[in-house]
């Protein structure tokens, strides 16, 4: 049986392609007797629902940031770039 970091690699890799009948077996198995790897399991597939509908979203339906917002994010970007 993987570890839980080898299912959540194997989970992982699960959202990008199709996992061959066995990985997919081990991987349903160690959900189905891990609490905490299927919680975590649960918590991505509702991240990725939330970024696709967020990605549904047109610029256009956002408001533009205000100028002194837009501000405070570039000097806090090139302060952090300059102590790097």
């Amino acid at each position: 049986m993987p570890s839980c970091k080898e299912t959540a690699q194997l989970f992982s890799d699960s959202l990008d392609r199709e996992l061959p009948w066995l990985q997919k077996a081990v991987l349903k198995m160690h959900l189905s007797m891990c609490q905490q790897c299927k919680a975590y399991t649960q918590q991505l597939l509702q991240l990725r629902e939330t970024f696709q509908h967020l990605g549904h979203h047109s610029q256009e339906d956002t408001p533009p940031l205000p100028e002194s917002t837009r501000r405070k994010i570039l000097d806090a970007v090139k302060a952090e770039k300059g102590s790097l």
